[in-house]
């Protein structure tokens, strides 16, 4: 499928539970009030319909699991994410399918590749301009949420070194450690690698304007 060419700039939080990502993107509203803020699953009617479903669904399987995140993802690519971006509107999401390459594919035994096949049909395309992947050595998290929360220390450590495979592999993950910085220094961070990213993405089109002319 080819790549979607969009106009605006999509920006994607992720890291795992208890990370500060919900806490970096209060502090985004702020810094890009114009953006358009997701959420995953979720950001439609029936994304979170799913995000209900999952959240509070003990008996499930992961294969399952992971097929409800991508119809999921499927509704809010096609209706969300690509006509905003050729508004050329900002978005910037709480988790996406690096979430699902990570829980789903390299932290049981379904495996990256079927995730990875299986999403290329639900993305259609499209691939942020930046992800952001929060890392800590601890939960920063006091207390459980939901289901998705309960995890071990050795369940940790694999999704954090599942997203650091995922870093190094892609060049459009930027790592932010957390340890040792204040709420403002990371979301100063944040907030410089997206302005680094709008402004490429303003050099890449004025570039392939000059080329049209």
């Amino acid at each position: 499928m080819a790549e979607n060419k969009n106009k605006g700039l999509f920006v994607v939080i992720e890291g795992g539970d208890g990370c500060g990502k919900s806490t970096l993107i209060q502090g985004l509203k702020m810094e890009f009030p114009n953006a358009l803020f997701l959420r995953e699953p979720g950001g439609t009617l029936f994304g979170e319909k799913v995000r209900e479903l999952i959240l509070n669904s003990a008996e499930i399987s992961k294969l399952t699991e992971m097929l409800l995140f991508a119809s999921s993802r499927s509704e809010l690519v096609e209706k969300v994410i690509i006509p905003t971006l050729n508004e050329g509107k900002m978005i910037i999401c709480d988790r996406f399918v690096y979430s699902s390459y990570v829980y789903q594919g390299m932290c049981t035994d379904i495996g990256l590749n079927n995730v990875e096949e299986v999403n290329n049909l639900a993305l259609r395309g499209v691939k942020p301009d930046l992800v952001i992947f929060l890392k800590v050595s601890k939960s920063l998290r006091t207390g459980i949420e939901n289901r998705l929360d309960i995890q071990s220390e050795k369940q940790s450590k694999k999704i954090y070194d599942s997203y650091d495979y995922l870093a190094n592999r892609d060049k459009s993950i930027k790592v932010i450690e957390i340890d040792g910085k204040s709420i403002d220094d990371v979301r100063q961070e944040a907030k410089r690698l997206i302005m680094e990213s709008l402004k490429n993405a303003r050099q890449k089109d004025n570039k392939d304007i000059a080329r049209e002319c």
